[in-house]
């Protein structure tokens, strides 16, 4: 009944407007619009969905140690890779934590790393850089940020990590070991065993 309803009272509409004079002809000449409104609905949370797995927006980096009076300085070899999407978020950042760890996850004792995320010795190829769908990408030295992201709907940022890591003895380290390093009588790399994989951790954080 509703639908009857609602086809009598646009006929009676039409009808009462069947025939107007020339001058209101006239006064409604022109184009006129008329909008559809919807709720979109609720999309979740607001905030950083990562992306993980290889084939889909993410890579694990690969380094390599340089040799003689710079063994102590990691290298990008391969630049790690990260794509979040984020909602209602105002910035993403990227930092490096100062250790080094086994592949086991084992903090690696004596030795602190400061990152350097733009070192400008280092190959094109492997400099960090962002790309972005909103927002102002910073590549600094130790830290990787977008700020002013799009407040609609939904922006996509891709990191790519890259840099060098650079080995320093840690304050709380024996001071034998600092001695031998100092004296460069032994360097910081005799620390680490042969033929071992380490990492370093980089950590994203997403500010609303």
């Amino acid at each position: 009944m509703k639908n009857l309803t609602l086809k009598t009272a646009l006929a009676l509409t039409v009808i009462a407007l069947a025939a107007p004079s020339f001058s209101q002809e006239a006064a409604y000449a022109g184009t006129r619009t008329q909008d559809w409104r919807g709720n979109a609905g609720t999309f979740g949370t607001e905030g950083c969905s990562f992306i993980g797995g290889q084939n889909s927006g993410q890579s694990v980096g690969e380094m390599s140690r340089r040799t003689g009076e710079s063994d102590h300085i990691w290298e990008t070899t391969r630049k790690a890779t990260k794509t979040v999407f984020s909602r209602g978020v105002s910035e993403i950042s990227v930092t490096a934590g100062n250790r080094l760890y086994t592949s086991e996850g084992i903090v690696v004792p004596n030795v602190d790393i400061a990152m350097d995320y733009s070192a400008t010795e280092t190959q094109s190829t492997t400099l960090s850089s962002i790309s972005i769908t909103s927002g102002n990408a910073t590549v600094g030295n130790t830290t990787l940020s977008v700020a002013n992201l799009s407040s609609n709907g939904v922006s996509k940022t891709d990191f790519y990590i890259g840099g060098t890591a650079t080995m320093t003895v840690s304050e709380s380290a024996p001071q034998a070991l600092k001695d031998a390093v100092n004296n460069h009588s032994d360097g910081i790399s005799n620390v680490l065993n042969s033929n071992s994989i380490y990492k370093i951790v980089h950590t994203m954080t997403c500010t609303q």
